[in-house]
């Protein structure tokens, strides 16, 4: 009855499945079926060097949770 009931309700969610093979193992168990995550989209950027006697900075950086990991990254560029 669990098993048929967690099946019917995981069958009729939207949501996606994108943890781990943990969480892959108890759906299979109770028959749900996943939902993929949608890939991202890609978007393509083309850098463009500085003019002559110019520099040009590109920094970025990500945090994974608050508080949490993080990192940042940056490079200065002339013309050449």
């Amino acid at each position: 009855m669990v098993i048929s009931n967690t099946s019917l309700a995981g069958n009729h969610s939207s949501g996606s499945s994108f943890s781990d093979m943990h969480e892959f193992v108890i759906l299979k168990t109770f028959a749900v079926i996943i939902h993929a995550p949608k890939a991202p989209r890609i978007k393509e950027v083309l850098w463009h060097p500085p003019i002559v006697s110019w520099i040009k900075c590109n920094i970025d950086g990500t945090a994974k949770g608050c508080p949490g990991p993080a990192a940042c990254g940056g490079i200065f560029r002339d013309s050449n």
